[in-house]
C-alpha cells in the first residue's frame, strides 16, 4: 500500500561527532589522566541517595569506585 503525499521530506546529513582514541601519548588521554588524578585527591564525595524522588538517608554506607582498580574509594552513598 502506497500513501502519495505533497509534502517534500529533505533529512538533513547525518555527522556524528568525531570520536577520540585516547590512545597512549594522545592529548586527549593525558587529559583524562590529569582529570581523574584531580578526582582522587578530592575523595571521598558525599552522593545522595533517591529512590521515588526522594532523598533517602541511613545508617548503612557503601562505597563506589572511581574505575575498576582504583584502591582509593571516591564516594561515599548512604542508604537506609
Amino acid at each position: 500500500m502506497s500513501v502519495n503525499t505533497n509534502a517534500n521530506f529533505r533529512l538533513p546529513k547525518i555527522t556524528n561527532e568525531v570520536n577520540k582514541s585516547y590512545a597512549p601519548g594522545t592529548p586527549e588521554r593525558a587529559a583524562l589522566q590529569a582529570e581523574l588524578k584531580r578526582m582522587e585527591a578530592a575523595a571521598p564525595f558525599d552522593v545522595p541517595a533517591f529512590v521515588g524522588g526522594k532523598e533517602v538517608s541511613g545508617s548503612y554506607f557503601c562505597y563506589l569506585a572511581l574505575y575498576e582498580g582504583t584502591i582509593a574509594d571516591v564516594a561515599l552513598i548512604s542508604l537506609t
